[in-house]
C-alpha cells in the first residue's frame, strides 16, 4: 500500500486558518457590540473600528405619534405558538427615512450611522384559549461604526465632569432596562452638567425628514 500525501497552497491552508479564527463583537457590522442601555459607554482605542448596536425608546425621538403608523405597520408572526411557554418573534423594518444629519465628537473621532430599524421588541407572550396575546414596546435599533484616530489622545475630563459621570453610573447600573420615563426622568436631571460635556460623548443629531432630534453616544477611552 502505498502512503499519499496531499500537498496544498499556502495560501489556502492560510485561508482555512483566517476563516477558522474566533471574530470578536464589535469588528463586523453583522456582528456588533449590543450595549444593554442607551446610556452605556462604549469602549474605544486609538486605531480603531467598532461597529455598535443601541435601542432607544420610540419617545426619544417621536414629538406627536407621527411613528405611529410606521409602527403599526410591523406584523407579528403568531404561528408558532401553541402555548404560553412560546414567544412571538420579534418584528424590525428597515428605516432608510432615519438619518444622521450631524455629529459633534472629539477630534479624531467618528461616528457613522450604518443602519437604522424600527423594532416591536416582545415582552411577553400569553395564549389564552385561542387567541394569542402580547405584551411589547417599541423601540429605534440604530447600528453605528465609531471610528478612532492612530494619534489619538483622549481628552481629559475636569473635576466636575468626573463628577458628573460619577453621579450617572449607579443610575445606569441600577436599571439596565429602564423606561422612557425613568430614561427622560436622568436626561433631564443632568441636561445642564452634560450641555458643555464632550470630552466623554458624541452628541448625534438624526433627521426623519420632517424634523430633527438628539442623542448621545457615551464613550470610554482605551490606551
Amino acid at each position: 500500500m502505498k502512503n499519499q500525501t496531499l500537498a496544498l497552497p499556502i495560501g489556502l491552508v492560510l485561508a482555512a486558518l483566517t476563516a477558522c479564527m474566533a471574530v470578536e463583537r464589535g469588528q463586523q457590522s453583522d456582528f456588533p457590540v449590543e450595549q444593554p442601555s442607551m446610556l452605556s459607554e462604549t469602549t474605544v482605542l486609538p486605531g480603531q473600528t467598532v461597529y455598535v448596536s443601541y435601542s432607544y425608546p420610540r419617545a426619544m425621538f417621536e414629538a406627536d405619534n407621527e411613528f405611529e403608523a410606521r409602527f403599526d405597520a410591523l406584523a407579528f408572526d403568531y404561528s408558532g405558538v401553541r402555548t404560553s411557554d412560546d414567544r412571538v418573534p420579534n418584528v424590525y423594518a428597515a428605516a432608510p427615512w432615519f438619518m444622521l444629519r450631524a455629529v459633534e465628537a472629539p477630534t479624531g473621532v467618528s461616528v457613522a450611522l450604518v443602519k437604522a430599524n424600527l423594532a416591536r421588541v416582545v415582552t411577553q407572550t400569553r395564549v389564552v384559549g385561542d387567541s394569542v396575546n402580547v405584551k411589547y414596546r417599541d423601540e429605534f435599533k440604530l447600528l453605528y461604526r465609531v471610528s478612532v484616530s492612530p494619534d489619538f489622545d483622549p481628552p481629559a475630563l475636569t473635576a466636575a465632569q468626573e463628577g458628573v459621570n460619577a453621579a450617572t453610573e449607579p443610575a445606569t447600573k441600577a436599571s439596565p432596562s429602564p423606561t422612557t420615563s425613568v430614561i427622560k426622568t436622568l436626561l433631564e436631571k443632568y441636561a445642564g452638567d452634560l450641555g458643555g460635556l464632550s470630552a466623554n460623548r458624541a452628541r448625534l443629531t438624526f433627521s426623519d425628514g420632517s424634523r430633527t432630534s438628539t442623542a448621545s453616544l457615551f464613550l470610554k477611552y482605551r490606551k
